[in-house]
């Protein structure tokens, strides 16, 4: 992403896997700042966004799992975890971020190919992150960071 908010994502893969291509069917976590003030923390001890946080790709709505508190990174990183849709159409599209009613600043591209979970680039993968906190059938978007 350039410094104006606009190229690729600043995205994790739900794989491990940095600014690739992202499987249809799968997550992502993108990472910025000034998505809002933090709520309390939750039984999990993490500290959500105290507003609403949206997304779309392509225009179209993609379902939210988490808006927080980046566990683990420099305070200030916001993380928002996205589901892609498994019926996305592969290429890439603008990834849109709304805090409340306001836009983020510019639309970062995301690029999707075929495939599904544990595939980067269309090629199964063994898993390459490690998790900042347990994931179990609770937390459907596990916090990961690289190896």
């Amino acid at each position: 992403m350039t410094r104006n908010g606009t190229g690729q994502a600043a995205i994790l893969n739900q794989d491990g896997s940095l600014s690739t291509p992202t499987p249809a069917g799968t997550y992502v976590q993108v990472y910025g700042t000034g998505f809002g003030p933090y709520g309390p923390p939750g039984a999990d001890g993490l500290k959500r966004l105290a507003g609403t946080v949206t997304a779309t790709l392509g225009g179209a709505p993609v379902t939210e799992l988490y808006a927080g508190e980046a566990p683990g990174w420099t305070a200030g990183l916001q993380q928002i975890d996205v589901t892609i849709p498994a019926g996305t159409a592969p290429g890439a599209g603008p990834l849109v971020l709304w805090a409340g009613t306001a836009q983020a600043h510019g639309a970062v591209t995301l690029m999707v190919h075929r495939g599904g979970p544990g595939m980067s680039g269309g090629h199964p993968t063994a898993p390459s992150a490690r998790h900042s906190r347990p994931c179990d059938s609770a937390t459907p978007a596990c916090v990961t960071r690289p190896s």
